[in-house]
């Protein structure tokens, strides 16, 4: 029977996670202390107690009680973005990234509720980042052209730096949940048409900017270039449609200020304005 229980506590041992060993390192402590009760023929006491440590600990990883660090939190959620990213959301699986994360599954729904709910989780990490790279873009005191150069600037850098994030962006339009499209949609682009409808009717308003578009369609207009900028420098479809209709490549920096000349060159002429420079 100790033979048995010995062959039990270095089974459960195993497989405890090996994300939060640090976290039940008190697991090894109690093992050893079974091992060596067990070798010098004690009462099996501390066997029996090191071995319902392990239970307790590995009811608590499964379950997701356990409580992670930071660090191990945003290792989750970037886990799930690569994997969303990578084979969308019907075809990304729960129990891989868990895996991949270092984590039980339980642990997932138990944080997130279930597939969808970790989901919109990494979705919103991603759309933060990309909101606070386009708010850390100093447009204080500029024309409207400067802002827009600017903005287009802190699109292609983010884009090329953060691939996964970008497409992420994607899944939302592919997904078949209607409702959670809409509701993203609202989230996401109410942010932005509002931002870019504010600017355009300023310009408007000081003679920078044609009137004879309302700045809510403008605004409109707008953002499907700076969406399509985006997409360009994330996924190798977009990337190939970019070499396609440039001639330049996605991956070299050096073509950047050629492209955001000519976008300014194409706003200038579609919105008839002198304060896009």
């Amino acid at each position: 029977t100790g033979k048995i229980r010995r062959a039990i506590i270095e089974s459960i041992s195993l497989k405890v996670n090996e994300s939060i060993q640090k976290q039940t390192a008190q697991i090894m402590e109690e093992n050893e202390k079974a091992k060596t009760a067990y070798e010098s023929e004690k009462s099996e006491e501390n066997i029996n107690a090191a071995l319902k440590t392990n239970y307790d600990l590995i009811y608590q990883v499964m379950n997701g009680t356990i409580e992670l660090t930071e660090e191990q939190m945003t290792g989750i959620i970037d886990t799930g973005i690569r994997e969303f990213a990578d084979l969308g959301y019907e075809n990304a699986n729960t129990n891989v990234i868990a895996k991949k994360a270092g984590v039980s599954v339980g642990y997932l729904f138990k944080t997130y509720g279930d597939k969808q709910g970790f989901f919109v989780a990494c979705l919103e990490k991603s759309l933060l980042a990309l909101s606070e790279a386009i708010s850390a873009c100093d447009t204080a005191g500029k024309t409207p052209g400067e802002k827009a150069r600017a903005l287009i600037r802190t699109t292609i850098d983010f884009s090329r730096a953060h691939d996964d994030y970008i497409r992420m962006y994607y899944e939302i339009t592919a997904m078949r949940d209607g409702k959670l499209s809409k509701e993203m949609a609202d989230r996401i682009e109410g942010l932005s048409a509002e931002a870019y409808r504010a600017v355009i009717e300023k310009g408007q308003q000081e003679g920078l900017i044609r009137t004879d578009i309302p700045a809510t369609k403008a605004a409109f207009l707008f953002d499907n270039i700076m969406m399509m900028l985006q997409f360009a420098f994330a996924g190798d479809y977009y990337k190939e449609r970019y070499r396609v209709y440039t001639g330049l490549e996605p991956d070299d920096p050096a073509g950047d200020e050629i492209l955001i000349d000519e976008v300014m060159a194409f706003l200038r002429g579609a919105l008839g304005v002198g304060g896009l420079h």
